[in-house]
């Protein structure tokens, strides 16, 4: 006999949470200097994307948010909640 398991019901603010996480990766990019064709080089993201990605626009896929941890030396988690694991 299979178990059900109740799970919690979650809601997730889309546009806000890309909000956040474009403002995380503005804030960063600017920090160290960099442009958005820079970024977006490092990336292989066009400077517009980068631009809809900081806008808040646009979210990054799963592979885009890991090469962008690593380019801007944060982490996931600081990258998608703003503060470190």
């Amino acid at each position: 006999m299979k178990r059900v398991i109740e799970l919690p019901s979650v809601h997730i603010d889309k546009d806000a949470l890309r909000q956040r996480i474009g403002q995380r990766i503005r804030l960063r990019r600017e920090g160290m200097g960099l442009s958005q064709r820079a970024l977006g080089d490092a990336l292989g993201l066009s400077q517009t994307a980068v631009f809809r990605v900081e806008a808040g626009e646009n979210a990054l896929t799963v592979e885009g948010a890991l090469k962008a941890s690593q380019v801007l030396g944060l982490s996931v988690e600081e990258l998608l909640n703003g503060e470190a694991a």
